[in-house]
């Protein structure tokens, strides 16, 4: 059974090499792996010319895929799968004289499904509601995840500490006021109002903690920050802080 769907293979290869008018062409012969090393069966693989598409095919069992392409060209080749952060590569096929086999190997980045993305900075820094720069890209990669792998997103906004006493008013209106950034990223980048739910959680968030430099509140209530071990000179401590907004891919 082996031999015989080798041999089909090698008829269909050489029927397409023949449907060339016997030109020199190339074939790409690829391998799709996750991070971890995993062979991936079932990805979309698309190759386009400019705007033209030219073929399609689908990784097999062993992560594997070939694909014929004429020479004297660029092309764009992206890879697609439910599970994985889509990709794409550039491959450039010379003028050739003789038949040529063009290796590529592509590893593909697992989606953070149904758990929180872990991001290796602060969404917001402590008593701010303005995205840091440092998270950007990532949020940007997850709104194309949205869209192109059609996943939804549960997103929650935590405020600095539980809304209670003199302090209520102010960090219920932070949570709110970063539910609303994230919610405007997401929306100006394509992503429909449907595909994600933003709400508000006003208990301790306990996700992922970074080290911060943070303001300390007055000792004494004298209304004059205190020195003394731990604090810089402008009343500011060392504290870990934890992640002020989770977001789920489901």
């Amino acid at each position: 059974m082996i031999r015989k769907t080798a041999i089909i293979t090698y008829l269909l290869f050489a029927t397409s090499l023949l449907a060339q008018g016997n030109k020199p062409v190339a074939l790409m012969k690829g391998e799709v792996e996750s991070s971890d090393g995993e062979k991936i069966s079932g990805v979309q693989v698309s190759v386009s010319k400019g705007s033209e598409n030219i073929n399609n095919v689908k990784t097999n069992s062993e992560g594997k895929f070939q694909i014929i392409l004429k020479p004297d060209a660029n092309y764009t080749v992206a890879f697609s799968h439910p599970k994985y952060y889509f990709k794409e590569e550039k491959v450039t096929v010379p003028d050739l004289d003789k038949y040529r086999e063009i290796p590529i190997k592509v590893s593909m980045r697992p989606l953070e499904l149904n758990r929180p993305y872990k991001f290796n900075a602060l969404i917001f820094e402590p008593k701010s509601a303005k995205i840091e720069n440092a998270v950007m890209s990532d949020l940007e990669n997850i709104a194309v995840a949205v869209k192109r792998n059609k996943v939804s997103l549960k997103i929650t906004a935590y405020p600095d500490e539980s809304p209670t006493g003199k302090k209520a008013s102010a960090q219920t209106g932070l949570a709110n006021s970063r539910k609303s950034a994230l919610t405007s990223f997401f929306l100006t980048h394509g992503v429909t109002a449907s595909s994600f739910s933003c709400d508000v959680n006003n208990n301790q968030p306990t996700t992922a903690s970074f080290e911060r430099m943070v303001t300390a509140e007055p000792a004494d209530g004298s209304g004059k920050k205190k020195k003394g071990k731990g604090k810089t000179p402008t009343g500011a401590v060392k504290k870990m802080v934890p992640q002020y907004a989770e977001i789920v891919m489901q």
